[in-house]
């Protein structure tokens, strides 16, 4: 079962993909503003997070290449 660390890191990490994934070139430049600021909190908490060298975020690639040589070495 997940800590709680974990499971804000896991929605931080949700929001900040929603969040880079979204269309900018459509919204007003006060909400550009407000999604900046959101960003920059969000990696300011991801941060604290990371001060301590518990949380390991993995890239897709690595989660790729992990369950590739899983499905190969089983």
């Amino acid at each position: 079962r997940a800590s709680a660390a974990e499971t804000r890191a896991w929605e931080l990490r949700e929001r900040y993909a929603e969040i880079t994934a979204m269309d900018r070139s459509t919204i007003t430049r006060e909400e550009r503003k407000a999604l900046r600021e959101e960003t920059r909190e969000l990696k300011r908490e991801a941060d604290l997070f990371n001060r301590d060298g518990t949380v390991i975020y993995f890239s897709a690639g690595t989660i790729i290449i992990i369950l590739l040589l899983i499905l190969i070495l089983t």
